[in-house]
């Protein structure tokens, strides 16, 4: 029977307390034309929207990617927006390429024609938050005209979120 140095017994229950690693991502759904926009709204939901990905995901990538999607608990869609279409959802790590490569490859959800664009990848939900924030005032100072008022609004707005950290 040989003995363990301490050392070696340290880093073995480091090694087993880990927490996993996720990745968040922030997505935008294009559509083609308003007809199918509006079909979108009316039948997308967070959850056919989750159940949509994970199919995709195992059509692209076989058993093979069935069996580490499963083996990976950590996929879930957090947040989605019928209104402005962004949705984000969350991943192990080690998938992390592997949903960027389904991404572009996406061309209906709920049965409507559609793509997906990836707008940005983080490994905190703080940060995503912050980014999809950033990206609706963005989108809200293109759609108005008051430039004064909505650059407040910004203002005002990325304070806040820096004050929260």
């Amino acid at each position: 029977m040989t003995k363990r140095s301490k050392s070696h017994a340290s880093t073995e229950y480091v090694t087993l307390c880990k927490r996993p690693k996720k990745r968040y991502f922030l997505t935008e759904f294009i559509f083609t034309s308003a007809e199918h926009e509006k079909q979108f709204k009316r039948y997308a939901t967070e959850s056919k929207i989750n159940e949509q990905l994970k199919q995709h995901f195992v059509n692209y990538w076989g058993v093979m990617g069935g069996a580490m999607l499963n083996q990976q608990t950590s996929f879930r869609v957090i947040y989605f927006n019928k209104e402005t279409h962004i949705c984000m959802f969350r991943v192990a790590r080690p998938l992390q390429q592997m949903f960027e490569s389904i991404t572009c490859f996406l061309t209906t959800c709920e049965g409507v024609p559609c793509s997906l664009r990836v707008l940005h990848i983080a490994g905190t939900v703080r940060k995503i938050k912050r980014v999809a924030v950033e990206y609706h005032l963005e989108s809200i100072k293109h759609l108005t005209d008051s430039d004064d008022e909505v650059d407040q609004i910004v203002a005002d707005t990325i304070n806040i979120i820096n004050a929260n950290q």
